[in-house]
Protein backbone atom coordinates (compact mmCIF):
# COMPACT_ATOMS: atom_id res chain seq x y z
CA UNK A 1 0.00 0.00 0.00
CA UNK A 2 1.48 3.00 -0.64
CA UNK A 3 2.11 5.64 2.09
CA UNK A 4 0.03 8.30 0.90
CA UNK A 5 -3.07 6.29 1.24
CA UNK A 6 -5.43 7.00 4.01
CA UNK A 7 -8.03 3.94 2.97
CA UNK A 8 -6.86 1.29 5.11
CA UNK A 9 -7.66 -1.80 2.88
CA UNK A 10 -7.36 -3.29 -0.50
CA UNK A 11 -10.73 -3.36 -1.37
CA UNK A 12 -12.89 -0.68 -2.62
CA UNK A 13 -16.29 -0.40 -1.12
CA UNK A 14 -18.75 -0.70 -4.08
CA UNK A 15 -20.08 2.41 -5.07
CA UNK A 16 -23.13 2.42 -7.86
CA UNK A 17 -25.58 4.60 -9.36
CA UNK A 18 -28.39 2.69 -10.23
CA UNK A 19 -28.17 -0.29 -6.89
CA UNK A 20 -26.43 -3.52 -5.83
CA UNK A 21 -27.04 -6.60 -4.22
CA UNK A 22 -25.05 -8.56 -1.44
CA UNK A 23 -25.34 -12.28 -1.04
CA UNK A 24 -23.04 -15.56 0.23
CA UNK A 25 -22.85 -16.42 -3.25
CA UNK A 26 -22.29 -15.35 -6.58
CA UNK A 27 -24.89 -16.91 -8.96
CA UNK A 28 -27.36 -15.91 -6.78
CA UNK A 29 -26.21 -12.45 -6.35
CA UNK A 30 -26.58 -12.21 -10.41
CA UNK A 31 -29.82 -13.20 -10.17
CA UNK A 32 -31.19 -10.28 -7.84
CA UNK A 33 -28.41 -7.85 -10.06
CA UNK A 34 -31.12 -9.02 -12.59
CA UNK A 35 -33.79 -8.40 -11.15
CA UNK A 36 -32.83 -4.76 -10.39
CA UNK A 37 -31.78 -4.40 -14.26
CA UNK A 38 -35.79 -5.67 -14.90
CA UNK A 39 -36.91 -2.58 -12.87
CA UNK A 40 -37.50 -4.39 -9.80
CA UNK A 41 -37.01 -2.62 -6.27
CA UNK A 42 -34.82 -4.04 -3.61
CA UNK A 43 -38.06 -6.60 -2.41
CA UNK A 44 -38.28 -8.52 -5.71
CA UNK A 45 -34.52 -8.26 -5.84
CA UNK A 46 -34.22 -10.17 -1.91
CA UNK A 47 -36.55 -12.89 -2.91
CA UNK A 48 -35.06 -13.64 -6.13
CA UNK A 49 -32.19 -14.07 -3.91
CA UNK A 50 -33.32 -15.90 -1.28
CA UNK A 51 -35.15 -18.58 -4.05
CA UNK A 52 -31.25 -18.81 -5.68
CA UNK A 53 -29.52 -19.22 -2.38
CA UNK A 54 -32.16 -22.30 -1.97
CA UNK A 55 -30.71 -23.72 -5.08
CA UNK A 56 -26.94 -22.67 -4.96
CA UNK A 57 -26.57 -23.74 -0.73
CA UNK A 58 -29.35 -25.97 0.38
CA UNK A 59 -27.54 -26.44 3.24
CA UNK A 60 -28.18 -23.12 4.86
CA UNK A 61 -31.17 -22.10 3.36
CA UNK A 62 -34.67 -22.89 1.96
CA UNK A 63 -38.65 -22.52 1.01
CA UNK A 64 -39.13 -25.73 3.30
CA UNK A 65 -37.22 -23.42 6.11
CA UNK A 66 -39.05 -19.82 8.10
CA UNK A 67 -38.42 -16.21 6.53
CA UNK A 68 -38.23 -12.80 7.92
CA UNK A 69 -38.70 -9.25 6.39
CA UNK A 70 -38.09 -5.96 7.02
CA UNK A 71 -38.51 -3.46 4.47
CA UNK A 72 -38.47 0.47 4.74
CA UNK A 73 -39.86 2.21 2.17
CA UNK A 74 -37.70 4.93 1.52
CA UNK A 75 -40.56 7.32 -0.24
CA UNK A 76 -42.71 7.78 3.30
CA UNK A 77 -40.08 6.21 5.94
CA UNK A 78 -42.68 3.74 6.93
CA UNK A 79 -40.63 0.51 8.24
CA UNK A 80 -42.66 -2.89 7.80
CA UNK A 81 -42.09 -6.37 8.83
CA UNK A 82 -43.55 -10.06 7.74
CA UNK A 83 -43.01 -12.76 10.23
CA UNK A 84 -42.55 -16.01 7.96
CA UNK A 85 -42.10 -18.56 10.75
CA UNK A 86 -43.61 -21.65 10.08
CA UNK A 87 -45.99 -22.79 12.44
CA UNK A 88 -46.89 -27.04 13.66
CA UNK A 89 -49.48 -29.02 11.73
CA UNK A 90 -52.87 -28.75 13.65
CA UNK A 91 -53.13 -32.14 14.67
CA UNK A 92 -49.64 -31.91 16.12
CA UNK A 93 -51.22 -30.92 19.99
CA UNK A 94 -49.45 -31.17 23.19
CA UNK A 95 -51.70 -34.06 24.02
CA UNK A 96 -50.43 -36.24 21.31
CA UNK A 97 -46.69 -35.07 22.02
CA UNK A 98 -47.07 -36.84 25.16
CA UNK A 99 -48.84 -39.49 24.11
CA UNK A 100 -45.73 -40.55 22.60
CA UNK A 101 -44.02 -39.82 25.60
CA UNK A 102 -42.11 -36.78 24.97
CA UNK A 103 -41.76 -33.69 27.00
CA UNK A 104 -40.26 -30.03 27.19
CA UNK A 105 -37.62 -32.20 28.68
CA UNK A 106 -37.09 -34.97 26.85
CA UNK A 107 -37.95 -33.74 23.08
CA UNK A 108 -38.14 -35.53 19.86
CA UNK A 109 -34.41 -35.63 18.09
CA UNK A 110 -33.31 -32.87 16.05
CA UNK A 111 -34.26 -34.76 13.00
CA UNK A 112 -37.57 -36.51 14.15
CA UNK A 113 -40.34 -35.67 11.39
CA UNK A 114 -42.14 -33.73 14.21
CA UNK A 115 -39.94 -31.24 14.56
CA UNK A 116 -40.39 -30.04 11.52
CA UNK A 117 -43.08 -26.69 11.00
CA UNK A 118 -45.25 -26.12 8.25
CA UNK A 119 -42.57 -23.91 5.82
CA UNK A 120 -43.42 -20.34 6.46
CA UNK A 121 -40.47 -19.29 3.91
CA UNK A 122 -43.17 -19.47 0.43
CA UNK A 123 -45.89 -17.22 1.88
CA UNK A 124 -42.99 -14.65 3.40
CA UNK A 125 -41.54 -14.49 -0.60
CA UNK A 126 -45.05 -14.04 -2.17
CA UNK A 127 -46.22 -11.14 0.86
CA UNK A 128 -43.29 -9.81 0.39
CA UNK A 129 -43.06 -9.06 -3.28
CA UNK A 130 -47.00 -8.62 -3.63
CA UNK A 131 -47.04 -5.89 -0.46
CA UNK A 132 -43.27 -4.21 -0.68
CA UNK A 133 -42.11 -5.09 -4.84
CA UNK A 134 -42.43 -3.18 -6.93
CA UNK A 135 -45.41 -4.17 -9.00
CA UNK A 136 -43.30 -4.10 -12.21
CA UNK A 137 -42.46 -7.72 -12.10
CA UNK A 138 -44.66 -10.56 -11.64
CA UNK A 139 -44.09 -13.68 -9.18
CA UNK A 140 -42.61 -15.57 -12.48
CA UNK A 141 -40.33 -13.08 -13.22
CA UNK A 142 -38.76 -12.86 -9.65
CA UNK A 143 -38.45 -16.36 -9.22
CA UNK A 144 -37.51 -17.14 -12.74
CA UNK A 145 -33.51 -16.72 -12.17
CA UNK A 146 -33.86 -19.28 -9.24
CA UNK A 147 -36.06 -22.03 -11.54
CA UNK A 148 -33.32 -21.79 -14.49
CA UNK A 149 -30.36 -22.50 -11.78
CA UNK A 150 -32.25 -25.22 -10.62
CA UNK A 151 -33.51 -26.65 -14.14
CA UNK A 152 -29.95 -26.12 -15.96
CA UNK A 153 -27.33 -26.43 -13.38
CA UNK A 154 -24.40 -24.62 -11.77
CA UNK A 155 -21.11 -25.23 -10.80
CA UNK A 156 -20.52 -25.45 -6.64
CA UNK A 157 -18.40 -23.62 -5.06
CA UNK A 158 -15.76 -24.66 -2.59
CA UNK A 159 -17.42 -23.68 0.23
CA UNK A 160 -20.62 -24.98 -0.43
CA UNK A 161 -18.95 -28.18 -1.31
CA UNK A 162 -17.53 -28.75 2.09
CA UNK A 163 -20.98 -27.72 3.97
CA UNK A 164 -22.89 -29.50 1.56
CA UNK A 165 -20.47 -32.91 2.07
CA UNK A 166 -21.08 -32.55 5.91
CA UNK A 167 -24.62 -32.94 5.48
CA UNK A 168 -24.30 -36.42 3.50
CA UNK A 169 -25.17 -38.74 6.08
CA UNK A 170 -28.36 -37.25 7.32
CA UNK A 171 -29.56 -36.94 3.60
CA UNK A 172 -28.79 -40.77 3.15
CA UNK A 173 -30.59 -41.45 6.51
CA UNK A 174 -33.77 -39.83 5.21
CA UNK A 175 -33.98 -42.76 2.35
CA UNK A 176 -33.23 -42.30 -1.48
CA UNK A 177 -36.95 -40.57 -1.83
CA UNK A 178 -36.90 -38.10 0.83
CA UNK A 179 -32.45 -36.89 0.68
CA UNK A 180 -31.33 -38.39 -3.09
CA UNK A 181 -32.14 -34.88 -4.73
CA UNK A 182 -29.58 -32.92 -2.73
CA UNK A 183 -27.01 -36.07 -3.77
CA UNK A 184 -24.89 -37.12 -7.13
CA UNK A 185 -24.12 -40.88 -6.86
CA UNK A 186 -25.18 -40.87 -3.07
CA UNK A 187 -22.54 -38.39 -2.40
CA UNK A 188 -22.15 -34.56 -2.25
CA UNK A 189 -21.41 -32.88 -5.36
CA UNK A 190 -18.04 -31.76 -5.47
CA UNK A 191 -16.22 -28.50 -5.77
CA UNK A 192 -16.84 -27.39 -9.69
CA UNK A 193 -19.28 -30.46 -10.42
CA UNK A 194 -22.44 -28.88 -12.00
CA UNK A 195 -25.76 -29.74 -9.83
CA UNK A 196 -29.34 -29.84 -11.17
CA UNK A 197 -32.30 -30.03 -9.05
CA UNK A 198 -35.42 -30.22 -11.30
CA UNK A 199 -37.49 -31.49 -8.15
CA UNK A 200 -36.94 -27.69 -6.66
CA UNK A 201 -37.24 -26.48 -10.20
CA UNK A 202 -41.37 -28.16 -10.67
CA UNK A 203 -41.58 -27.10 -6.61
CA UNK A 204 -40.76 -23.29 -8.18
CA UNK A 205 -42.48 -23.23 -10.78
CA UNK A 206 -46.03 -24.42 -8.56
CA UNK A 207 -45.49 -21.63 -6.18
CA UNK A 208 -45.29 -19.16 -9.12
CA UNK A 209 -48.91 -19.34 -10.37
CA UNK A 210 -50.25 -20.66 -7.37
CA UNK A 211 -49.26 -18.63 -4.23
CA UNK A 212 -51.20 -21.48 -1.54
CA UNK A 213 -49.66 -24.27 -3.13
CA UNK A 214 -47.47 -24.36 -0.07
CA UNK A 215 -50.84 -25.25 2.30
CA UNK A 216 -53.38 -26.58 -0.15
CA UNK A 217 -51.68 -27.43 -3.31
CA UNK A 218 -49.80 -30.60 -4.58
CA UNK A 219 -47.18 -29.46 -2.64
CA UNK A 220 -48.92 -29.09 0.86
CA UNK A 221 -50.63 -31.91 0.22
CA UNK A 222 -47.49 -33.95 0.01
CA UNK A 223 -46.06 -32.01 3.51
Amino acid sequence: MDADLTFSSRRSPVVCLHGCVASSQSLASTVGLDVLKLGGNAADAAVAIAAALAVTEPFSTGPGGDAFCLFYNGKTGEISGINGSGRSPKAQTLDLMEGRGYTADAPPSLFDVLNVTVPGAPACWCDTVHLFGSGKLSLQGVLGGAVELAEVGFPVAEVTAHHWAKGVAALRDAGKELGGDLLLDNRAPKCGQVFRNPALAQTLKASMWEDLEWTEGNTGKTL
